[in-house]
């Protein structure tokens, strides 16, 4: 199993995304699993998921509704 490291490299974006609600930041994950990476986030090479818009759609479904790690309202 590879070792993962975690990166804090969001610091410049930290102001804005304070004010994010549920549905903003589930939005970027959306995207990022689409392939977005958002501003200022670097995945290592070979890191970045490039999924169809259904599989990104039923990890998140899968975060709400069977780990209720996601807010199920959105």
């Amino acid at each position: 199993m590879k070792n993962i490291i975690f990166q804090d490299n969001n610091h410049e974006l930290d102001e804005v995304r304070k004010d994010w609600d549920a549905f903003e930041w589930i939005d970027e994950f959306y995207r990022f699993l689409q392939g977005e990476t958002p501003e200022g986030m670097q995945c290592g090479k070979g890191g970045q998921p490039k999924l169809s818009e259904k599989k990104a759609f039923s990890i998140i479904w899968y975060l709400q509704e069977h780990m209720r790690i996601l807010p199920d309202n959105i």
